[in-house]
C-alpha cells in the first residue's frame, strides 16, 4: 500500500426497478472501484455498476430496452389469453 487514497463517486443502476444509487467513496487502489458492488435498497437484487462519462445515458437505455421486452411480454400474454 502507498499510502495514497482515491476518492471516486461510483453510479449503480437497478436492472429490475429502474433504481440508481450514486455513492462517494474513498479506495487504495483504483482496482478497487471495479469490484466493488451493493445491493439495490428498493427491491435488494444486486445492482450493476455503471462506468461511463455519461451515467444517464447508460441508465436510460436500460430503462427503454426493458420497456420494450416488458411490453412484448404483455402483449404476448394479451395475445395468448385472447385466444383462449
Amino acid at each position: 500500500m502507498s499510502g495514497t487514497e482515491y476518492r471516486r463517486t461510483v453510479t449503480f443502476a437497478c436492472p429490475y426497478c429502474f433504481g440508481v444509487v450514486t455513492r462517494e467513496v474513498w479506495v487504495g487502489d483504483l482496482g478497487e472501484v471495479r469490484r466493488m458492488m451493493t445491493r439495490c435498497p428498493v427491491c435488494g437484487s444486486a445492482m450493476l455498476r455503471v462506468d461511463s462519462e455519461n451515467e444517464e445515458s447508460l441508465v436510460s437505455l436500460l430503462k427503454i430496452t426493458c420497456r420494450k421486452i416488458f411490453d412484448a411480454i404483455a402483449r404476448q400474454e394479451e395475445e395468448h389469453y385472447a385466444r383462449r
